[in-house]
């Protein structure tokens, strides 16, 4: 029969084993919650994952996009500046300054057609179209790239945070003492967390089960007890009937031994040559018409005195033989007549009667007839021999001479003007192909002095690369001072970059903004308070720091120092800067103020106090408040 000894020390290994397994589920409980959140954090992370992959498929289209544009706007330039050029080379006038150079003279003008201001406007309305489409994607790529950015430190940060956490589960769950055997951290899935916590439950049944045992036997127990001193009460009144009660209380030993016996049982367990050309050409063509009017002039007056010559010698000749025909007929007939003794009379009594006579008549008056036609044209030509005036031919030669030295010089003259024609198309050929290597070099002075001027921010944005650069980089602290400044000002200011172009290139791409949500509004950043202005400072200096850390990959920035900048603040704007700086210092910053306001002593528990000696030198004095 157990003892009331060992059931208290049952009960006690019960209790024990009751509050342990109570301790392994609460531990275990623990552990399922926090596993259940870090199951939820990877969740997060896999959904950031599949926004950050499509964030960076959207950035990549934007940027393909805007190099099909880039690539456009250039082609427009190219023809924006040629349409000038050409332009400007129409409004040159002999004399007048060229609007480029300011040069008089134009000895190298090209043709170009005629460009109206029409075709001007509408190239100038197409460029500027296509500028803003550039900028369009500039500026959605600059916000892609620094939510991009944002996403991928966001996704970094989780899953670095996922990562820690998962240790420390790993570490818990190892100190755990499970009931279920065998389990790995990497096998925790939501049913083998039903499993264990069905187990724990089964568990602390079983304990709970025998704690009941145990007090049920205790209580048992008790009642023996209780019959032992009534029995030893009897054996006291009874101790003289000893011998005659022996055998009854033998019987009764025997009885609680039997009873003993049954009541033990517990277990547990990303262009001049050419127009000198054409005047030579011109004076060579004048002088060849030249020199073909006074040949022909020379030959025509040749011909004219050789007819004249031959129609007066044919005249002449003619006349002579008529004469002699006539003399000789008359000497015939005369000498015939006379040796015939016919006289005048019969003779012409004998032609009539001769049928020949009458054609023989009509010979004569035919021949008579041209005697007579001959006469007239001989008179005629008499005539006008008698009115014209012969020129002197010996004139006439020594003028042919003179023009003949005159051709043969103008020759002369002409082949050395083709030579060096020939030489001026040779120079000419020359001049073009430096012209054409002039305009392709022109070409690419064009575009190195686009890229100077916007490099230079002689654009219409009146913006340089430089400023450019860094407006890239303010807008990235911008975007992370946002998230500071809506804590600090509770939800009430925002940074935004004035894109807006100023006057000159130094004013333009660098202004920051100020977004009123109060009252809605966009103001200059130069409108907030000395409080405002302090923490808006404050929280410019953080995210710088914050961005340059990121770019300079691994370098922590951990501690801020505040040169003065205090004098200026009311009550009100000081108590707003504290409260800023207090709110930094408690997320793991270290501040450093430098100042001589006396009202921030009470505010700074620890200081370096610097105190002049009176001689030349300081003392640094470190001060707990």
């Amino acid at each position: 029969m157990a003892t009331a000894k060992q059931f208290i020390e049952q009960e006690g290994t019960l209790e024990k084993a009751n509050f342990e397994c109570s301790s392994v589920a609460d531990h275990w409980q623990n552990f399922v919650e926090r596993w259940q959140k870090n199951q939820k954090a990877w969740q997060k992370i896999s959904q950031n994952q599949g926004e950050l992959h499509e964030l960076t498929q959207r950035f990549a289209v934007e940027q393909q996009q805007k190099s099909v544009e880039e690539a456009k706007l250039q082609t427009k330039k190219s023809q924006w500046a040629s349409l000038q050029i050409q332009r400007l080379s129409l409004l040159l006038e002999e004399g007048e300054p060229c609007p480029v150079c300011g040069s008089l003279e134009h000895p190298k003008q090209q043709t170009h057609q005629e460009v109206s201001l029409e075709e001007i406007d509408q190239a100038e309305r197409e460029l500027t179209e296509v500028e803003k489409t550039v900028q369009r994607f500039t500026e959605t790529l600059s916000a892609l790239g620094a939510e991009k950015q944002q996403k991928e430190s966001q996704l970094q940060e989780q899953e670095a945070a996922y990562t820690e956490e998962q240790e420390q589960l790993a570490a818990q769950f190892a100190n755990l003492q499970l009931p279920l055997t065998g389990l790995t951290f990497s096998q925790v899935t939501p049913a083998e967390i039903a499993e264990v916590e069905s187990q724990l439950a089964k568990e602390k049944q079983q304990i709970a089960q025998k704690l009941t045992e145990i007090s049920v036997e205790k209580d048992r127990l008790a009642e023996l007890e209780e019959q032992v001193a009534e029995n030893s009460q009897r054996f006291e009144v009874l101790r003289q009937q000893v011998e005659t009660m022996q055998q009854s209380l033998e019987r009764i030993t025997i009885q609680q031994q039997m009873i003993a016996s049954q009541l033990l049982d517990a277990t547990v367990t990303y262009e001049e040559m050419t127009k000198q050309q054409a005047l030579l050409q011109e004076e060579l063509s004048a002088f060849e018409r030249q020199k073909e009017n006074v040949t022909t002039q020379g030959e025509t007056l040749k011909k004219e005195e050789m007819i004249l010559e031959s129609t007066l010698t044919h005249l002449e000749k003619e006349q002579q033989t008529l004469q002699q025909t006539v003399a000789q007929l008359e000497s015939q007939l005369n000498a015939v007549l006379t040796e015939q003794g016919v006289t005048e009379d019969q003779l012409t009594e004998w032609l009539k009667e001769v049928p020949t006579l009458e054609s023989q008549q009509e010979q004569i008056a035919l021949f008579e007839q041209e005697q007579t036609q001959l006469t007239i044209q001989l008179a005629e030509i008499e005539k006008k021999l008698s009115s014209d005036t012969f020129p002197e031919l010996s004139l006439i030669t020594t003028e042919i001479e003179q023009i003949t030295q005159q051709i043969e010089e103008q020759e002369k003259k002409y082949y050395q003007l083709h030579e060096k024609m020939l030489n001026n198309q040779q120079l000419v050929q020359e001049i073009n192909a430096q012209r054409t290597t002039i305009e392709d070099k022109f070409e690419e002075v064009a575009a190195l002095q686009q890229l100077a001027d916007t490099v230079n921010g002689n654009n219409p944005k009146k913006i340089s690369f430089e400023r450019y650069m860094l407006q890239t980089y303010l807008e990235r602290v911008l975007t992370v001072a946002n998230q500071r400044l809506d804590r600090l000002t509770n939800s009430r200011y925002q940074f935004e970059l004035n894109h807006e172009a100023g006057s000159y290139r130094n004013q333009t791409g660098l202004e920051i903004n100020i977004y009123d949500d109060n009252s809605g509004t966009v103001r200059s950043a130069h409108t907030l308070s000395g409080g405002e202005s302090f923490i808006a400072a404050l929280a410019l200096a953080l995210s710088l720091a914050e961005v340059i850390q990121e770019q300079a990959g691994g370098v922590l920035i951990d501690a801020l120092f505040i040169d003065e900048g205090f004098g200026s603040l009311d009550e009100e704007a000081l108590e707003m800067a504290m409260e800023a700086l207090e709110t930094i210092e408690n997320e793991g910053r270290m501040i450093g103020i430098i100042s001589h306001i006396g009202e921030l002593k009470a505010r700074i528990p620890q200081q370096l106090q610097i105190k002049s000696n009176g001689n030349g030198q300081s003392t640094v004095h470190y001060q707990l408040a």
